[in-house]
């Protein structure tokens, strides 16, 4: 083994040695020296192990020794940005073949040399100089490696269009929903602006002032979250950077969510008669923010009167939604309200309805029942568009009949079920009824 005293003066032998490898450009790194401070220190290195050792630490400084003898004439440590690098230029030490091969993340390339009466000079070609990012060139002497360098090539100031990507479009005020506003921008040889640049974002919304943000560019790439604002329109958003300027975005800034719907009654008739229609609109519908709703927000309304119960549907213009209804059939209590996904408040609106239709008569004629005339409370005939139910077997069989000139005929003929059990027959028209008995001539 090598003691602690042995090993500090081997490394001050490497030292010194090393130092004479870089000096004199020769590949003699004293193994007589080696040899000579195992037999004075009467160490235990054996001769195999020394030339391991030699091995080992040739192969670490052969690096350095073949940079040292061919440094090109760019300074490396520099910053080089795209196309600045036009030739490469090396001391010629003899009239070999030598090859340059350059490799970057896109492309790799061999370059031949243009040699003169003392460099070697190598053309590099345009679309490899001007194509920014990590590059790797060697130097080859008839196959062997001469010098290997590793640099960055940064890309230019920005300029032209920023290449811009946004959305969503339409935002809601109520929304948790951001608008993104994402750029890349490039310089003049479409690449890349390096990580770390500044790019100055500009958005105006309506008639407020002008709000710049500084975003850096990360993974080749700024962003903007667009926070809505309180009040709806149009947001218009740009970039630039250095010569370099985006296209105007715009997003449109849509109301929120309804905060409550009024509704109101705008034209009436007070009778079941199917013949008329009730016409019901909302107020203006804002929401929380006093913006009034986009145009086209769907509105629902439901109506109950009884047993029945329908939805109608509208949509808003300036804020307003309308519909209108036929009148029911039968008088009673039509209770409406309103609602827009996915929740707003609603004054629950009522509306009475009284019975249009005044008396008729019921009678039959050896096989037919006859009801009519209907009349009305003007004492006018019902229309043809009146149905009339005539209920057979407790209400088990039921067949509609139009109103004709205000009366309505059955045949019992014509039946396509039995009433051989049903002692009557009820009649309904509107919400006025009256029954008779079933009894037919043969």
């Amino acid at each position: 083994m090598i003691s602690n005293t042995n090993y500090s003066v081997l490394l001050t032998y490497i030292k010194i040695n090393f130092l004479n490898l870089i000096i004199s450009h020769t590949d003699q790194f004293s193994m007589n020296t080696l040899q000579s401070y195992s037999k004075q220190k009467n160490s235990c290195l054996s001769k195999y192990q020394l030339v391991v050792l030699y091995f080992i630490v040739t192969m670490l400084l052969f690096p350095l020794k073949m940079n040292a003898q061919f440094e090109p004439s760019i300074d490396f440590s520099q910053k080089i940005v795209a196309d600045e690098i036009r030739t490469l230029k090396f001391p010629l030490m003899n009239t070999a073949n030598y090859t340059l091969i350059w490799n970057s993340l896109f492309s790799s390339k061999v370059l031949k040399s243009n040699p003169n009466e003392d460099q070697l000079i190598f053309e590099i070609p345009i679309n490899l100089r001007r194509q920014s990012g990590q590059v790797e060139i060697i130097l080859f002497k008839e196959g062997s490696p001469l010098f290997e360098q590793e640099f960055y090539i940064s890309s230019e100031t920005g300029e032209g269009t920023i290449d811009t990507y946004t959305g969503p479009k339409t935002v809601h005020l109520d929304s948790l929903q951001q608008a993104l506003v994402i750029c890349v921008p490039k310089d003049k040889y479409q690449n890349p602006i390096d990580d770390g640049q500044k790019l100055t974002y500009k958005s105006i919304h309506g008639d407020s002032d002008i709000k710049k943000r500084i975003k850096k560019i990360d993974n080749l790439v700024a962003f903007l979250e667009i926070e809505p604002p309180t009040e709806k329109g149009k947001l218009m958003v740009g970039a630039q950077i250095d010569e370099a300027h985006c296209e105007e975005q715009e997003i449109e800034i849509e109301a929120g969510y309804a905060d409550s719907i009024k509704l109101n009654l705008i034209e009436y008739f007070p009778y079941a008669d199917e013949r008329q229609q009730t016409v019901i609109s909302t107020d203006i519908i804002r929401d929380n923010y006093g913006n009034i709703i986009a145009d086209g927000t769907k509105v629902d309304f439901d109506m109950e009167i009884g047993s029945i119960r329908n939805l109608f549907q509208s949509y808003t213009v300036n804020g307003i939604a309308t519909v209108a209804i036929q009148n029911p059939s039968s008088s009673g209590t039509l209770i409406i309200n309103a609602s827009i996904y996915p929740s707003s408040k609603c004054d629950t609106l009522k509306i009475e309805y009284d019975s249009a239709i005044l008396d008729f008569d019921i009678r039959r004629r050896r096989n037919t029942l006859i009801a009519g005339p209907v009349s009305s409370r003007l004492g006018q005939q019902y229309t043809n568009a009146t149905t009339a139910y005539f209920s057979f077997n407790q209400g088990q069989n039921i067949i509609e009949k139009s109103l004709n000139n205000g009366i309505v005929e059955l045949d019992i003929k014509e039946l396509t079920f039995d009433i051989s059990n049903s002692d009557s027959c009820v009649v309904h028209i509107g919400d006025k009824f009256k029954s008779i008995q079933l009894k037919f001539d043969e």
